[in-house]
């Protein structure tokens, strides 16, 4: 019996002796658990009756729902195998005596990361939408990666967009798809594209392009399953994300978290209630976050993007879970430096522990908001992850970055820390995107060169420079990084 003819038989079964034992949407076949790990399992049964939790690898487990129906327990997992001698399906039994029995089957043990955000993280890998719909969709080099997407060891869970006025229990998953989703006769989307979906040639498609990259890079290194929840909705604020109490904390939303939460995606907490909270319960290894565009010019989103880390870690209950970012592209908005003061605030959650940020700096090409190189941005989420998290010292997470400024002879000169073999021009192009300042001066473009680990900036208009920034601009796409091909982040300095 399927999980769906399980809950099916709950909802006939209604009213009749006692109610059967069920489960979130997210505990389903064909799913990854977190490996090496207390993981919980929760659901329901009618209130005060136990719940026999067995597993295939020999962990068990009891629980007693209580006065609401709920019930929850954690159960140890085992490491995940490698992917190199196959899979290693595993299943879970539930049981209530006398009642009924669940199985969720084609488990796997491996490492589970939550993938959220707006239209960035939305964008799906399917190439050739008809007209009308999202031209931007359909990641650069899918046409090459397609060759590579039967990957049975990689799973997505993806979370069906809802906003919520208050927290919700549970929530549903759904093979995303920016067409309208086929329905069978009675009006329901087909169980094939229901609940946790394997990376096959067929299904590859439509899954998202930033967390597939992701994924596929984990899973090439690490050799072990990867399973990925994505919880995201275009066009939406970091104020949807965060919980009500997160944002009664910070200055100057306090009143608005106060009010009564429509259930619409512009609404504060509203996709926290609706995509976030019914996940909160799952073990996960960490959260991978690519939004910003639709808070461009809010003074407050250094605040609320570090408030939102906070949250999410107490939601998941997990003070130093990692939480990698990815800096928003540079395009032509007609808003001057505010994608730019975006793009620094985002880097001032680098301030605390655990967090990590990838560059889209030289992926842009401007004139798009949705850049379609999609594969380094999620590859460089994955050196976050597996230098930062997994601890792979062959792999280098971040690009050059200033250490010091010193003016000589009317120029700057800025040395940097490189970790990834020295400084190079992508292009081999002279340098672009610098620009220099005297004190509370305009900054006006400045011409760099490379010497060694330093960059030399400077500019006939400019005798006595006292600050430079990089990266500024609104269409700016700099062309300054390592050997590795790690680009330079945006930043800016004041010569002391």
């Amino acid at each position: 019996m399927t999980k769906l003819h399980s809950l099916m038989l709950v909802a006939l079964t209604t009213g009749m002796a006692h109610a059967t034992v069920r489960l979130p949407e997210v505990l389903g076949d064909h799913m990854v658990l977190q490996q090496q790990t207390d993981v919980p399992l929760w659901g329901w049964a009618f209130p005060g009756e136990t719940v026999l939790i067995e597993t295939s690898w020999g962990a068990k487990a009891q629980a007693k729902a209580d006065a609401q129906g709920t019930w929850r327990v954690k159960v140890k997992t085992p490491a995940a195998q490698s992917l190199a001698k196959g899979l290693h399906p595993e299943h879970i039994t539930f049981t209530v005596p006398n009642e009924n029995t669940l199985q969720i089957r084609d488990i796997l043990i491996g490492e589970v990361w939550l993938c959220s955000g707006q239209s960035n993280m939305d964008m799906l890998l399917r190439p050739g939408y008809p007209p009308g719909w999202c031209a931007w969709y359909g990641e650069a080099s899918w046409e090459e990666e397609s060759k590579k997407a039967e990957r049975p060891g990689l799973r997505l869970f993806d979370v069906a967009k809802r906003a919520a006025s208050t927290p919700q229990a549970d929530c549903t998953g759904i093979l995303p798809s920016m067409m309208p989703q086929p329905r069978d006769a009675t009006g329901l989307i087909p169980e094939a594209r229901r609940g946790w979906q394997a990376c096959t040639r067929d299904t590859a498609p439509d899954f998202h392009a930033v967390p597939y990259y992701f994924g596929a890079a984990l899973q090439e290194k690490l050799d072990v399953p990867v399973g990925l929840v994505t919880p995201i909705m275009g066009g939406t604020a970091i104020e949807c994300w965060m919980s009500v109490d997160a944002l009664r904390t910070v200055d100057s939303y306090a009143n608005a978290a106060t009010t009564t939460i429509n259930p619409f995606a512009a609404s504060p907490a509203c996709l926290f209630n609706g995509m976030i909270a019914p996940l909160t319960p799952l073990r996960i290894q960490g959260a991978l976050w690519y939004q910003g565009e639709s808070n461009v010019g809010n003074p407050h989103y250094a605040g609320l993007f570090q408030t939102l880390i906070a949250d999410w870690r107490r939601a998941f209950d997990r003070e130093n879970m990692p939480f990698y970012f990815v800096q928003i592209a540079p395009y032509r908005s007609g808003r001057g430096t505010q994608p730019a003061e975006l793009r620094e605030a985002q880097a001032a959650a680098l301030q605390g522990k655990h967090t990590g940020m990838a560059l889209s700096l030289d992926v842009s090409d401007v004139t798009n908001i949705h850049p379609k190189n999609k594969r380094d941005i999620g590859r460089r989420l994955a050196w976050q992850a597996l230098a930062k998290t997994y601890g792979c010292s062959d792999v280098i997470a971040d690009g050059p970055t200033p250490e010091s400024l010193a003016a000589k002879d009317g120029k700057l000169h800025i040395v940097f820390r490189d970790p990834g073999g020295g400084l190079v021009s992508r292009d081999g192009k002279p340098l672009t995107c610098f620009e220099i300042a005297v004190e509370n001066g305009r900054f006006v473009r400045a011409d760099a060169v490379i010497d060694g680990d330093t960059v030399v900036v400077s500019s006939a208009d400019v005798a006595k420079p006292a600050a430079v920034r990089f990266a500024w601009g609104e269409a700016d796409v700099p062309n300054l990084m390592s050997r590795n091909g790690s680009p330079v982040a945006q930043f800016k300095a004041l010569l002391k």
